[in-house]
């Protein structure tokens, strides 16, 4: 937060905070009840919004089950996001939130093994929804999107561990270019932060991916400054 508390979502309908040199979490305002928070992202407009389920484990057999709630600093929610202008299910699990240019883009795992999109919600509407790229993503490698982080410039940069590759997305949900990080010996990308302009930390869990590498590792990377 903007204030250097730092907030966390652990499954449970609250958020805990972790106040400035403090030594444990407490409980925030911000409840999701009855719903299970999964996600959070805190905006540069002072919002708090919030990806949840109705219950864990996730039944994936059965579309819809999520929501995404916006919240203000107070913790009243302001609006919430569950099902389209068709009243069909938006999410069943948000995994991942960010907003860029005023629309906020979701990551969306539709199957236990992370199958997934990303949503994008322009005033509150579906204006775009990515899926991945057929240069990578296909029926033996689908789309596994799974953390987002946005650029100084307001793109968006997208993980998908299970195919080695991050997809960059302008801020409507539209691919400008991905990248396989194998070339760069880049294994298993997950965790993302742009941490300065040209920099990105990319996090990654190779012991999912290769029990002959037990230990997970963190690169800072360079990425070109009109991203």
């Amino acid at each position: 937060m903007g204030n250097g508390d730092l907030l966390v979502s652990n499954e449970t309908s609250n958020l805990k905070i972790m106040k400035m040199n403090a030594t444990k979490l407490t409980a925030s305002v911000y409840n999701l009840n009855p719903y299970i928070a999964l996600s959070l992202h805190c905006s540069s407009d002072k919002k708090v919004i919030v990806g949840g389920t109705k219950k864990l484990p996730i039944d994936y057999s059965v579309s819809g089950g999520g929501v995404v709630i916006v919240m203000d600093l107070q913790g009243h929610h302001e609006v919430v996001y569950e099902f389209d202008k068709n009243k069909k299910p938006l999410f069943t699990n948000p995994a991942g939130i960010i907003t860029s240019k005023g629309n906020i883009m979701i990551i969306n795992q539709i199957t236990s093994d992370f199958k997934g999109r990303v949503i994008t919600l322009e005033k509150g509407v579906v204006s775009q929804i990515y899926t991945g790229h057929n240069d990578v993503n296909c029926k033996n490698h689908p789309f596994k999107p799974e953390q987002i982080a946005t650029t100084q410039l307001d793109n968006v940069i997208i993980s998908d561990m299970y195919n080695n590759t991050i997809h960059v997305l302008d801020n409507s949900g539209h691919l400008l270019f991905y990248s396989n990080t194998m070339e760069a010996g880049v294994m298993g990308p997950a965790s993302l932060t742009c941490i300065k302009q040209g920099k990105l930390l990319i996090g990654c869990s190779i012991p999912k991916l290769s029990a002959k590498n037990p230990n997970a590792k963190i690169y800072e990377v360079d990425i070109p400054k009109y991203i």
